[in-house]
């Protein structure tokens, strides 16, 4: 990967955090466990999962992307990193519950990356219903996007 081309990526990755930030302050702005805390918790919250998908997001399209490398001559690059990359990205969405509700942090990390307002009450099974399907949609464009605007450049 050139430079310019890990330039671009980490651009639109900052971009992908920052759309989701926004989607999950929305969230827990209007949700009664996060704000019964106060706004700067809710805030918290919303930056720790929108900051562990997103580095989520990346992995999973790095995995793509060597996987892409790896079967260069099997399959088309573009569709092995797309269904390669979603298809880890998707295994991660939906695992989130298991790993940022409260107590299911491993370790050195227990409580470091608490959005336990999300996974509270009903909204614990809602997430993989709702978000998780929104979020592997959600790559596979971001995907498609980085990819039109490398050709481009």
């Amino acid at each position: 990967m050139s430079s310019r081309e890990f330039r671009i990526r980490g651009l639109i990755e900052a971009i992908f955090f920052l759309c989701l930030f926004a989607a999950f302050l929305w969230e827990a702005l209007g949700n009664y466990f996060c704000t019964e805390s106060g706004r700067e918790i809710a805030v918290r919250q919303s930056l720790n999962i929108a900051f562990a998908l997103s580095v989520w997001d990346a992995v999973a399209i790095a995995a793509g992307l060597i996987a892409a490398r790896a079967l260069r001559g099997y399959l088309s690059p573009k569709a092995s990193c797309l269904w390669i990359g979603g298809g880890v990205a998707a295994v991660g969405y939906f695992a989130a519950v298991c790993f940022l509700a409260p107590g299911g942090q491993p370790g050195p990390f227990l409580n470091a990356l608490d959005s336990s307002c999300f996974f509270t009450e009903g909204y614990g099974m809602m997430f993989p219903l709702t978000w998780a399907p929104l979020l592997v949609i959600m790559t596979t464009l971001r995907e498609l996007l980085t990819r039109m605007v490398l050709r481009r450049v």
